[in-house]
């Protein structure tokens, strides 16, 4: 494989990218996360190869791993390199720490796009090391979103999640818990999370599933709830058929 030593993508950070789960073998929501790859690079004006292409390239790299639980990364550079790495799945998460940090101004219209630039999240990690992750907030201080997951809230009965509206990066597991919500007949509501209403906190991501909140701004929270945890296993380990 060759690099541009002049790519962009490499000198200044312009890439997109999706990572995606590889459970039991099979390459969880394949097709949406595609989408969104080419969603996230024309908001960049990047250019992105076809989906029957990237789709081989994903299950070319798992086959050549050769392991049931991987992730896999797919890296499109504004050089016009695509990249396309699988490696073995880390362990899940079964709780996070998270704080409170005000969203910066200058995300804009990339907010919605999975950019490679992750220099706010991750000096804001590195500016609090006892937490997991960090959580952005909106200016009355409720929650839109975490450095590298949504963020789900429950309300007596009700599943709360920032909308979609071009603010957040609208992750592929928030909208399969929204969609599972809906099966189940449980109400959801689009709405920035405000943790002091909830009963039941959770970040979501294609790695690692819902993960409970233990830990915000210090303070200790009840964790995994009984509709959050529900969710989670039709979510991780859906029945067959």
């Amino acid at each position: 494989m060759r690099l541009d030593p002049e790519d962009p993508g490499l000198l200044w950070g312009v890439t997109v990218f999706e990572t995606l789960r590889v459970r039991r073998g099979g390459i969880r929501s394949l097709g949406a996360h595609l989408s969104r790859l080419r969603r996230s690079a024309a908001l960049l004006d990047l250019a992105c190869p076809v989906p029957t292409s990237l789709q081989a390239w994903c299950w070319t790299a798992q086959a050549a791993l050769g392991v049931p639980e991987a992730v896999i990364r797919i890296t499109l550079t504004a050089g016009g390199t695509a990249l396309v790495l699988a490696r073995p799945a880390p362990r899940r998460r079964t709780a996070v720490r998270c704080v409170r940090v005000p969203v910066p101004r200058f995300f804009g219209r990339l907010a919605a796009a999975k950019h490679g630039n992750r220099l706010a999240g991750l000096r804001m990690v590195a500016a609090h090391p006892d937490v997991d992750e960090v959580l952005w907030t909106d200016a009355e201080g409720r929650l839109m979103e975490g450095t590298w997951s949504n963020v789900v809230g429950v309300e007596d009965g009700l599943v709360v999640t920032h909308p979609d509206d071009g603010q957040i990066l609208g992750g592929i597991t928030r909208a399969a818990v929204l969609a599972l919500a809906k099966a189940q007949g449980i109400p959801t509501e689009l709405r920035a999370v405000d943790p002091d209403r909830c009963t039941e906190l959770y970040v979501t991501s294609s790695v690692h599933g819902m993960v409970p909140v233990v830990a915000l701004d210090g303070q200790d929270r009840p964790g995994r709830g009984p509709l959050g945890d529900a969710l989670d296993r039709l979510l991780w380990d859906p029945p067959a058929g």
